[in-house]
Formats: structure tokens, sequence, C-alpha cells
């Protein structure tokens, strides 16, 4: 396992269920990096994850102790996330078992159960997007928008 903060990214990038499309080196670099992957448990991830956080040469105390916060707080607000959804989805199953099936209940758990795998993934990248800043990079939306922005402006600028 590699222990530096790209270790520690890819494996907050496993929390989050990726489908590969296919298209492009870039996909199918990351098709190649999952089959390799043997982290298949939370478990698991979070022990590379303390890993990572103890053990990078290229972190120093004041990042170590940052990422572990964020850590933690991503963890905990996962769990909220995560016990919300459970509950929900026990509603669900209860109900379409029930002898008194209520089919708008269905349709209003099902959206409530999408908005909460919104938020858990809003959350995962908001966390990567926080690691980024630690590490003293730009978060790749940002990065991404920026050099949107300038080519716009530079083709704009050009005409």
């Amino acid at each position: 396992m590699k222990t530096n903060y790209r270790s520690f990214l890819a494996s907050l990038c496993s929390l989050m269920v990726f489908s590969a499309c296919g298209h492009g080196p870039v996909d199918k670099e990351v098709d190649k990096k999952m089959a390799e992957e043997t982290t298949t448990q939370r478990s698991q991830l979070n022990a590379e994850i303390q890993d990572s956080i103890l053990t990078s040469p290229n972190l120093n105390s004041d990042q170590r102790n940052r990422l572990a916060s964020l850590r933690d707080s991503t963890r905990t607000q996962m769990q909220a996330i995560q016990r919300e959804s459970m509950q929900l989805q026990s509603i669900l199953v209860e109900n379409i078992f029930s002898d008194d099936y209520n089919a708008k209940e269905v349709r209003a758990l099902k959206k409530r159960i999408q908005t909460n795998e919104s938020r858990r993934l809003a959350l995962v990248f908001k966390s990567l997007d926080q690691a980024n800043y630690i590490f003293g990079r730009e978060p790749a939306d940002l990065v991404g928008r920026r050099l949107f922005a300038n080519e716009m402006l530079g083709d704009h600028l050009n005409n």
C-alpha cells in the first residue's frame, strides 16, 4: 500500500460507487485500477485511511491533524446518513411486503432514499475537496471550471 496523500485520496474515492463509462484513456486507467483494487470492506478502507494519515512522509503534523479531523467528521456525518437510509429502506421493505401496500408511500420513500444517496455523494465529494485543500491543491472541479473559463475568455479575447 502506498503511504502518501495519493493513497489517502484513492481510499476516499473508493467510498463511492462509480460506473465506468469506458470513454477515453482516463476511464481506462480507472478501470485498470478498479480491477487491481483489493479493498472491498469499509473496515479495510478505514484502516488504509488511518495508515495513510499516520505514515505518509509527504504530510506535516498540521496536515495529519486536519486530515484526521476531516476523516472523523466525515465518518460521523456518513454514519448519520447511512442510519437514515437503513431506516427508510426498512420501512420500504415493510411496506412492500405489507397487506396494506401504499404506492404513494413507496414513491415517497424511494425519493427520500435517492435524496439521501445524493447527500452521501455530496459529502464524499466535499470531503475530497477539503482533503485537496489540506494538501495545498485546488479541488478538481475548481481547476476544471478555471480552465474552462480561461479557455472561453482566451477564445473570446483572441477574436
